[in-house]
């Protein structure tokens, strides 16, 4: 070849120039050092040269300008001149900014990554191994070296880890010896790369040569057909016996005759389908549509084959082949797909149609097992990274999971069965199928299947399915086996949790009594290891026996787990509630201990609370699998030795406590047990001297879950007054006691407060019925802003705070709460009612805003035996003149004493209102003066240089029998004194007005007399037009009211009444008031005919006299400075 013989040539060229160097190496012209480039100029066989040389020819003759002797070339003339050696092309480098070329130290600084993740795996490695198990007998200590199987595993694991990073950093030297001659080995990879390149290319160009041979000899030209052109000359028409070379493609097939040809395949597929063929069981599902017949197979394919001929005996031919599960084989292949048509074709020829179902859905039996095959590969180098082992035997796959779990294997086996059924005989010939079985620590499962879907194949799903199953198996068998240990008493709340899908879904929660957060044992899915959630050093020997064999019976070990996390939560409580721990040490040998507290004790401790315990009484707790139990026991101390004594102890007293969550308020109700009998012991005596019945509950449930938590202590007394006791004179005091069935009253302890004094808390709860409070019960159960002292819930149940001292009787006490619940239960009743806003609800504090903006407030505070009120804005609130009479409102009321007040408030804030703004008028002159001598009684006086005059301004309402609907109207009048006359023309002028002035409209009118009557709405008119009727009046002697003021005013003998009560029957003291249409069609009677205290508008409410007779006016007379006061 050309290429060789150039090489051999460079290397007979390199040898002559080296000798002639050597001979002419003091010339200096030719170098001693020379490159391949400058050694490719010589002499050629064949052509021309394509280089010179800077030495001598092959023959040894020097190099001239004359042409070189060719033996077959055309340089026969003149010759050409010798050039001096030319520079070589420049090479490749464009490797050197490849992304391929990576800097030294990053790989060292990826090696040492490594190195370091190596180094921890392998030390975790060695931490998951079991430790050894030293053994020593008759007191000999082991030897220094461990020949134990662990210890030498460990000490392999380390050694493989050194040596596999020392050949590393071996290999990372060697490549740091050739970085220290980057230069040169840059330029050895430059000339590599350029040696690549021509190999590369002298092999596409000999790709080359051979496909264009290759294609070259189909334009080959055939001999011709001397025979064939004879005959086709002599009979002009071709010979029958030349083939169709299919140059000339035939005509195409019309759409109808396209249509008719496939309707007559399709009568023909039919018609051998139904009348010829013995159709296998699994192809009784096809249709035939477009010549061809589809075959379906559910969940594995379809198939569409076809005929050739009408002859019912020939052979069926496949046309079409779809598999209807995923993952399915692509047949994009033409490989594949010719292979799958040819033997399907021949089992059709050979079989028929049932050998085709054979051939075909084994096929697609053997491909799914295949499937589950490489998913497994996968699974193994993501999810489940060397956690599996699969095996394979002929169309047997098997797969073992948790592989690194101690004891015996558990795996998975897919494969194909014949089909047969045990014991049952079927004419229908068995087809094969796939079979799954589990094997679970070595013994095949039989009663929990496996669903796997073939239909959509996911080994990583079958896998979960199986680790689930097996998880929730294993958690079960640590449960029952936990459950056998505790026995019948058991108080371990064991929570199993399973899944049939995943093995995260499964876990085992255990929790006893006391312990807050449960503890859980978890499978971990991929590795099969417990895992135990508890951070402890028993969790973690736990931990370590349930791995070392899942076979065996750890359940003490999970025991003493359950029991020591509750004794160190407790100690760590008891410590922070300054609780201390007594000193076993302390006690001497208590034989008796296990008849005291019971065979199953597993851990137990002693507190000692405070110093008012002593040292006769302690607080003891024990731990078991049956649960924490608490007890008081009594313990005796006495001396064995000088200055030396031991406790022991004489008795014990069980304590009914029940908690989940100890903390130190649980602690503390815990020791306040003891001191509530005390509190009890003083209300069961009072309670059975009045005869009061009562059910003593002592150490009840002390139940603390969570958040919600039930505030019961050790003793709960609970009162019962029905209707019938009441009638007992005895119990007369105690009615509010009667409001429910049961009075539920639990001791909370003693009180801390900065004077000294031991006040006792009370909670006392009790349940209403719906009709019960309700208003009370709609305040406290929607609005956020609300005393302590006492809450209501939505379903009636009511809880008191009581304050008392103690060792002292309160029976009384909580009669008095439940009175004032009635009493804030009408309050905010009425408010709703008056439109008044109660802000703060109370047992002690009622505070409410009203007005038309609520721009007044108000605030009812219980001192002692009565209540004081207190009104805001100081300033600007207009009840402040009568706040005094509100209070005697408010606390002589028997019976609902804020509607009272309220009503009273709600009724004088118009005309408060008014009367302030004349006021303001009358100012400067200070014409005006207003007297209140109760909240519905006032004088309204007029001062010269105005007319004197002193009207008498009173409110009147009308109650209803079935409502609190109180419809009040305000009356003036002139207060005609014995001995005092007004001028004879003011009256007249004041009468006409009373005539004329005013209109249903308006809402207020005369009563033809000189008074007026107005509603709510014509009140300020009415006051304003009187007042304008006052300042237009002529100046007139003052005598009048001098006169007045020495002289003694009358007043009411009782101040108008209300009917606090509105549910009792009691008949109106006052009619409804005609309508506007009614007073203006009524006719005025004259004024002989009314009544005194009457006008034409509205009858005057006036309160009747003791044993309904009517006040005498000439009564209750005092004097004027009275009447003046505030």
């Amino acid at each position: 070849m050309p290429g060789r013989l150039m090489m051999n040539q460079q290397g007979a060229v390199g040898s002559q120039d080296l000798k002639k160097d050597r001979s002419q190496a003091q010339t200096g012209n030719v170098s001693q050092k020379r490159d391949l480039a400058q050694m490719q100029g010589a002499a050629h066989t064949n052509g021309n040269t394509n280089g010179v040389s800077s030495g001598s020819l092959p023959n040894g003759l020097p190099a001239k300008n004359e042409p070189l002797p060719t033996s077959n070339g055309h340089s026969n003339g003149a010759g050409t001149s010798v050039s001096r050696p030319s520079t070589p092309p420049p090479l490749d480098q464009s490797w050197r900014t490849s992304e391929n070329n990576k800097p030294f130290g990053v790989l060292l600084a990826r090696l040492a990554q490594q190195c370091f993740g190596d180094l921890n795996a392998t030390l975790n490695k060695m931490n998951d191994m079991p430790p050894p198990q030293p053994a020593a007998s008759n007191g000999v200590v082991p030897q220094t070296f461990d020949p134990s199987k662990e210890s030498l595993a460990r000490k392999k694991a380390l050694m493989d880890f050194a040596s596999d990073q020392r050949d590393r950093f071996t290999k990372a030297l060697i490549l740091s010896d050739f970085a220290r001659s980057e230069h040169d080995m840059a330029k050895l990879v430059d000339l590599k790369a350029w040696f690549d390149s021509q190999i590369a290319a002298q092999e596409n160009a000999m790709r080359f040569i051979g496909i264009t041979k290759h294609d070259v000899a189909r334009a080959k030209m055939p001999n011709p057909n001397i025979e064939g052109a004879m005959e086709l000359l002599a009979n002009g028409k071709a010979p029958s016996k030349w083939p169709d070379l299919g140059y000339i493609p035939p005509p195409k097939l019309t759409a109808k005759q396209l249509a008719s040809t496939l309707q007559d395949m399709n009568v023909i597929i039919a018609t051998r389908l139904n009348l010829h063929e013995d159709l296998p069981h699994y192809f009784r599902d096809f249709s035939i549509a477009n010549g061809r017949a589809t075959f379906r197979v559910p969940g594995e394919f379809e198939v569409d084959l076809s005929v050739a001929d009408e002859d019912p005996s020939s052979q069926f031919y496949l046309i079409d082949l779809r598999f209807s599960f995923t993952p399915a084989p692509g047949l994009t292949d033409d490989v594949l797909r010719n292979a799958l048509e040819a033997h399907t074709n021949e089992a059709l020829s050979s079989k028929g149609l049932l050998g085709c179902y054979d051939f075909l859905h084994n096929f697609v039996l053997t491909h799914k097992i295949n499937v589950l095959k490489s998913q497994s590969v996968q699974l193994f180098r993501e999810k489940w990274f060397d956690c599996l082992v699969t095996e394979t035997q002929r169309r047997v796959l098997a797969i073992q999971y948790w592989k690194d779990q101690a004891g015996k294997k558990s795996w998975i086996e897919f494969g194909i069965s014949t089909g047969k059924s045990r014991g049952k005989h079927s004419r229908r010939k068995p087809t094969s199928q796939h079979s799954v079985r589990w094997f679970r620590q070595g013994q095949e499962v039989h009663d929990q299947a496996i669903l796997v879907d073939w239909d959509d194949l996911d080994l990583d799903a079958i896998l979960s399915q199986v680790t689930a199953k097996h998880a929730s198996w294993s958690l079960s068998t640590i449960s029952d086996r936990l459950q056998a240990l505790a026995g019948p008493r058991s108080q371990v709340r064991a929570q199993l949790s399973t899944s049939n899908s995943s093995a995260d879904e499964c876990n085992l929660t255990l929790s006893l009594p006391g312990l807050r957060n449960p503890i859980a044992v978890n499978i971990e899915p991929v590795t099969g290891l417990v895992t135990i959630s508890l951070s402890s050093r028993d969790a973690a020997t736990a931990q370590r026996n349930l791995n070392r064999d899942p076979s065996t019976d750890n359940s003490a070990s999970i025991a003493q787990l359950l029991c020591r996390a509750v004794q160190d939560k407790v100690r760590r409580v008891a410590i922070s509630a300054r609780w201390q721990l007594v000193d076993p040490r302390s006690f001497g040998p208590q034989p008796n201990f296990r008849a005291l507290f019971g065979p199953d004790i597993v851990r137990h401790d002693i507190f000692a609370c405070n110093e008012a315990w002593g040292e006769r009484w302690s607080l003891c707790t024990t731990y078991s699998l049956a649960g924490q139990r608490w007890w008081v026991v009594q313990t005796n101390s006495r001396p064995v030795e000088e200055g030396r004594t031991i406790k022991s102890i004489v008795d014990a007293r069980p304590l009914d406590v029940t908690t989940s969550a100890i903390s130190r308020a649980d602690l503390s109700r815990i020791q306040t047990m003891g001191e509530a009998e005390v509190s009890f012991a003083v209300l069961v005596q009072e309670l059975g001297a009045n005869k009061i019945p009562y059910h003593l509950e002592r150490l009840s449930s002390l139940t603390f879950d969570g958040d919600r938590r039930d505030e019961s202590a050790t003793t709960v007394v609970y009162i019962r007054m029905s209707q019938q006791d009441l009638k007992k004179p005895e119990l007369a005091h105690y009615k509010p006691l009667a409001i429910t069935e049961w009075i539920r009253i639990v001791y909370e302890g003693l009180l801390d407060d900065n004077d000294g004094s031991e006040e006792s808390r009370h909670d006392i709860r009790l349940t209403l019925e719906s009709s019960q409070l309700k208003h009370l019960k709609d305040y406290l159960t929607t609005t956020q802003s609300r005393n302590g002292d006492v809450a209501m819930n939505a379903s009636g149940g009511l809880a008191l705070s009581l304050r008392a001292q103690f060792g002292q009787s309160y029976i009384k006490e909580i009669a008095r709460l439940l009175k004032r619940c009635r009493d804030l239960d009408s309050a905010l009743s009425a408010a709703r009612h008056l439109q008044y806003t109660c802000t703060a609800v109370g047992l002690s504090k009622l505070a409410f805003n009203y007005g038309t903006s609520q721009q007044y407030n108000g605030v009812l505070t219980k001192k002692g035996g009565s209540t004081k009120l207190k009104l805001g804005p100081t300033s600007s609130n207009p009840h402040q003149r009568i706040r005094t009479h509100l209070e005697e409102v408010y606390n002589r009321a028997a019976d609902n004493p804020f509607f009272s007040l309220a009503f009273a408030m709600s009724a004088a804030q118009p005309f408060l209102e008014a009367i302030s703004e004349l006021e303001l008028k009358h100012s400067a002159q200070r014409t005006l003066t207003l007297h209140s001598h109760h909240v519905f009684s006032y004088s309204l006086v007029y001062h010269a240089p105005l007319a004197p005059c002193r009207f008498k301004m009173v409110l009147h309402w009308n109650n209803q029998q079935t409502t609190r609907n109180k419809t009040v109207s305000y009356t003036v009048t002139v207060w005609d004194r014995d001995g005092i006359k007004l001028p004879a023309d003011f009256t007249t002028a004041l009468t006409d007005l009373s005539k004329d002035a005013g209109s249903t409209a308006e809402g207020w009118m005369g009563n033809n007399r000189g008074g007026f009557t107005s509603n709510a709405k014509g009140l300020r008119a009415m006051l304003q037009r009187l007042d304008d009727f006052m300042l237009s009046s002529t100046n007139g002697p003052d005598n009048a009211v001098e006169k007045l003021d020495k002289s003694e005013t009358s007043l009411p003998e009782t101040k108008p009444a209300l009917n606090r009560n509105p549910s009792t029957t009691q008949a109106p003291t006052q009619q409804k008031p005609p309508t506007p249409a009614q007073m203006r069609n009524q006719a005025r009677p004259p004024p002989t005919q009314m009544r005194l205290g009457q006008d034409s508008t509205a009858r005057q409410m006036t309160v009747p006299a003791t044993h309904g007779q009517r006040p005498n006016q000439n009564q209750g007379r005092v004097k004027k400075e009275i009447i003046e006061l505030d």
